[in-house]
């Protein structure tokens, strides 16, 4: 059993072929990674990094579905959080 808490939909799993990877390859960085709460979307981001590179995962947190998957790059990742619209769980106000 895994320890993934999340369940893969079917867009998250059709984004890992399109990159060339299999879940079993990511949870583990995933479940390590930076969770930030969007304020825009209402979602969970969590930011992880595979060989050096930025990668996103988005979360529904209410139905605890990984909904897509996606690399990125460290400036959007810094836009995102130094305009307000990422925060960390605990500076989160609705």
């Amino acid at each position: 059993m895994s320890d993934f808490p999340y369940r893969w939909s079917k867009h998250a799993l059709d984004k890992l072929a399109f990159y060339g990877m299999i879940a079993d390859q990511l949870e583990p960085l995933i479940i390590k990674g930076i969770r930030y709460l969007d304020r825009q979307q209402h979602s969970d981001v969590i930011v992880f990094y595979l060989d050096k590179r930025p990668w996103i995962a988005i979360v529904n947190p209410k139905k605890h579905v990984l909904i897509t998957i996606y690399p990125s790059d460290q400036a959007m990742i810094d836009n995102r959080i130094g305009g307000g619209r990422w925060t960390l769980p605990n500076n989160y106000e609705e």
